[in-house]
Formats: C-alpha cells, sequence, structure tokens
C-alpha cells in the first residue's frame, strides 16, 4: 500500500522506502519523500518535529547486485 507525499503526490511504501514523517499524524498521514525535503521541518498539520525513516535493509539489497543473489533473485 503506498501514501501519497505531501508536496509532490509520489507513492511511497511505508514499510520500505526513506521519508520524512509526522509521528503525531495519523490520519491522514503526513510524509515527504526523500527528493521532496521539507524546508520547514514542522508537520503543517500539528506543528510536530518530523522524523526521517531510512530506507528499509530489504530495499537496500534487492537495489545492491552483490547482495540481491542473497535474496534469491
Amino acid at each position: 500500500m503506498s501514501i501519497p507525499c505531501h508536496a509532490c503526490e509520489k507513492g511511497l511504501d511505508p514499510s520500505h522506502d526513506e521519508y520524512y514523517y509526522c509521528p503525531v499524524c495519523e490520519n491522514p498521514r503526513i510524509l515527504y519523500c526523500n527528493w521532496c525535503e521539507p524546508r520547514d521541518e514542522r508537520c503543517p498539520v500539528c506543528g510536530g518535529n518530523l522524523d526521517f525513516h531510512r530506507l528499509s535493509t530489504t530495499r537496500r539489497a534487492f537495489f545492491n547486485p552483490a547482495t540481491r543473489g542473497l535474496l534469491g533473485f
């Protein structure tokens, strides 16, 4: 399930992609993709600080040719 970036509407997979997010706002979730790094590090809805979610280990291994074979591809 993808959630659109708050700035550019690009679909983000919350389980695997890198993004900035508001830990307070749950519905709707406020996410910014890595390319749309927010200039203001505050949530536009609640004013709370944004946190950063790193790329998952599975996604990093999938895009790295040296480790892709370990995933069974």
